[in-house]
């Protein structure tokens, strides 16, 4: 991890934007933070609450006394109860069904049956993914926490826990639960306020803890400076011009008159191009090129159709997104660009390129975030996971699905060492691929 004293850092002059951009990120800091007190609460979605209450949470029943005394799962050396584990197992589901309730469906998952009776893979199923899910934010946890408490750092979490106790009674009432039953809901059948809190206030430190990693990870001037101009194409934004032309010619159309269409919108484009060049308003002339399918679009006096602003690389055809982001382009340049797959010729103009100035921003939080993650890895490379109530399947699924990779990695070793040894012989016989897939 990086780490700079005050010593080591140059003193500058505190502009007035300097003023404005640290206070922006100070905001975007506060909201993130918030943000992820809120998501902690359970609240991000009311279909949770439904879903927990008609499935029991997935969990198999177990009396009290075993669920808070009992070792559940040993992480990093860390004894966690079956409580305990049950908070993270429904922090991480919730978030889950929570990001991705829409598409849900789509997924194969439905919340309102066992999670353990619905495949996630050939392997695996979706409670042995959410336990994945879970274990995996318990060693995030408890590697933050630890390093938090080795290297000295602490924070009063009082006014976050306050926070969270807050947007929790909010959630719980507006669900038409207590905050005792809500407790229960959220995050296992022995849950309550009493007994969460210690483990809330942990995870409040741990993110705490984690904005300080990104505060001593921050990267300098210079460094921003850097990453952007070898990444421009991925901040800059650029508003242009354009019309396409499509060729479409019959379905059963010989090449001869498919070809043919293609030389006309070719022609066409050349001609429009040379038009606009010559001082043609591109509005009226996209209007004029138009089928009779498309003029209402360009007849619209609020609208200008034929402009795109502040579009994002990504979000430009392929066939022109160098052309626009070519740094030497200026207003007013004109092209034809040509999509032989989509039997296309599009008619290009730059209006401009635009530098949004919270890029500086985005770029800090993506080198500081970069390093806080690579730290937290090499850290928690020695956090082992100890399956002590045998009931975390995924261990032995990855088991699994990892030496079925490697058997078929093998095979397919044997089978090029015998084509070549056949090939050697000039007697070579096919060779048979395999494929292995993951998530």
């Amino acid at each position: 991890m990086k780490k700079q004293s005050s010593e080591d850092k140059p003193q500058k002059v505190t502009t007035r934007y300097d003023q404005k951009t640290e206070k922006r990120k100070n905001a975007v800091s506060k909201s993130a933070r918030d943000e992820r007190i809120f998501n902690m609460a359970c609240i991000a979605a009311g279909i949770i609450i439904a879903a927990a209450v008609v499935i029991g949470i997935t969990m198999s029943v177990i009396n009290k006394n075993k669920a808070t005394k009992d070792i559940y799962v040993s992480v990093g050396g860390h004894e966690i109860t079956r409580l305990e584990y049950d908070y993270y197992y429904n922090m991480m589901t919730n978030n889950y069904i929570a990001s991705y309730g829409s598409y849900l469906p789509y997924l194969g998952l439905d919340i309102k049956k066992d999670y353990a009776e619905q495949a996630y893979s050939d392997t695996m199923s979706w409670k042995d993914a959410f336990d994945e899910m879970a274990v995996t934010q318990l060693i995030r946890t408890k590697t933050l926490a630890d390093d938090a408490a080795a290297t000295g750092f602490s924070d009063d979490v009082t006014e976050d826990y306050n926070t969270f106790n807050k947007n929790f009674a909010k959630a719980a009432k507006s669900q038409g639960y207590s905050v005792s039953k809500y407790y229960k809901a959220s995050y296992g059948r022995y849950a309550a306020k009493s007994t969460m809190a210690p483990l809330i206030k942990e995870n409040l430190l741990a993110e705490a803890y984690y904005d300080h990693l990104l505060e001593q990870n921050a990267p300098s001037d210079e460094e921003i400076d850097n990453y952007y101009e070898e990444n421009k194409n991925n901040y800059d934004k650029v508003s242009y011009r354009s019309f396409v032309f499509t060729a479409e010619p019959a379905d059963d159309a010989a090449k001869g008159q498919a070809d043919e269409a293609m030389q006309k919108i070719r022609e066409q484009a050349e001609e429009m191009k040379v038009r606009r060049e010559a001082g043609g308003d591109f509005k009226e002339l996209c209007l004029e090129y138009a089928g009779e399918n498309e003029k209402a679009a360009y007849q619209d006096a609020e609208k200008d159709a034929s402009l795109t602003e502040r579009a994002a690389y990504t979000s430009i055809p392929a066939v022109f997104q160098d052309w626009l982001f070519d740094e030497s382009r200026t207003a007013g340049d004109i092209t034809v660009a040509v999509d032989q797959d989509g039997r296309q010729y599009y008619v290009v103009e730059f209006v401009e390129r635009i530098y949004d100035e919270t890029t500086k921003d985005t770029i800090s939080s993506t080198l500081a975030e970069e390093r806080a993650a690579e730290y937290i890895t090499n850290l928690s490379a020695s956090y082992g996971v100890t399956d002590l109530s045998g009931e975390l399947v995924y261990l032995t699924a990855q088991s699994t699905e990892a030496g079925a990779e490697a058997e078929e990695t093998e095979t397919a070793e044997e089978a090029t060492a015998k084509a070549e040894s056949a090939e050697e012989t000039g007697a070579a016989e096919p060779v048979e691929e395999t494929t292995a897939a993951a998530e």
